[in-house]
């Protein structure tokens, strides 16, 4: 009997813990109809939310939170200004990463207001129009 009761309250505070991790993943807007995964990795310290299309798991983009500035392992060229959930940012190129589409790149979102946290943010396109329209939906996705 205590085994089934620790059980229970093991599997109660797993189920908490991954709605828990869900709010931590930025507001999308409505009617972008993505949907999204969150992982933690306690090893590595940082927290991600990735988003995918409905009945996919194919990824469109990801957040990774982290207390330590995040570091490219290749030297990315930038491409250019850009904004990311209210946040101006330097998009980067998807660099020596050629298992991703041809017009993904990735950002870093510095700590700002109460947050301390870094956040890298990749975006995954293999076209200018997959590329217009997940730019669109960062540019009104929100922080929480």
């Amino acid at each position: 009997m205590k085994h089934l009761v620790l059980a229970t309250m093991l599997l109660i505070l797993q189920s908490q813990a991954g709605g828990a991790g869900l709010d931590r993943c930025p507001r999308l807007p409505d009617a972008s109809k993505l949907l999204w995964h969150f992982d933690h990795d306690p090893r590595l310290e940082f927290d991600v939310c990735y988003a995918t299309e409905p009945d996919s798991d194919v990824q469109v983009f990801g957040f990774y939170f982290s207390k330590t500035p995040p570091g490219f392992v290749d030297d990315p060229e930038p491409i250019g200004p850009g904004t990311v959930a209210e946040h101006g940012v330097t998009w980067f190129g998807r660099g020596s990463n050629l298992n991703v589409g041809p017009f993904s790149r990735r950002a870093i979102i510095t700590p700002h207001g109460h947050s301390r946290e870094f956040v890298l943010v990749y975006l995954y396109a293999n076209d200018p129009m997959q590329l217009r329209s997940r730019l669109e939906i960062l540019w009104k996705t929100r922080l929480r």
